[in-house]
């Protein structure tokens, strides 16, 4: 995967002549029928990105305090509410606006 994805790769030199990378800088793998699988992704690293995310869980957890059980906001999900800004997610063979499998 690393080597699919670095430009300056003899290989995709070869391949591509100068085309962009097989692997863009984030990698999240579709399935049928939902546009990610929560087991199979790759991001680029960032300065202070881990910093954010640990930001963003702590959000979550704080919200989650008024919820019942799951803990977890169907609506905000993780501090973006999908449905209301009319968001559409693809899988490999699926596509639609509902987000809860």
């Amino acid at each position: 995967l690393f080597e699919l994805s670095d430009p300056d790769s003899e290989r995709i030199k070869k391949q591509q002549q100068r085309q962009q990378p097989l692997i863009q800088p984030n990698f999240v793998y579709a399935t049928k029928g939902e546009p990610a699988n929560g087991g199979v992704f790759m991001f680029q690293p960032k300065e202070g990105a881990y910093d954010e995310l640990v930001q963003i869980v702590a959000d979550q957890r704080e919200a989650a305090k008024d919820l019942g059980y799951p803990f977890f906001s169907k609506l905000d999900g993780w501090g973006h509410n999908f449905v209301q800004a009319g968001d559409e997610w693809q899988g490999t063979h699926k596509s639609g606006q509902k987000w809860t499998w």
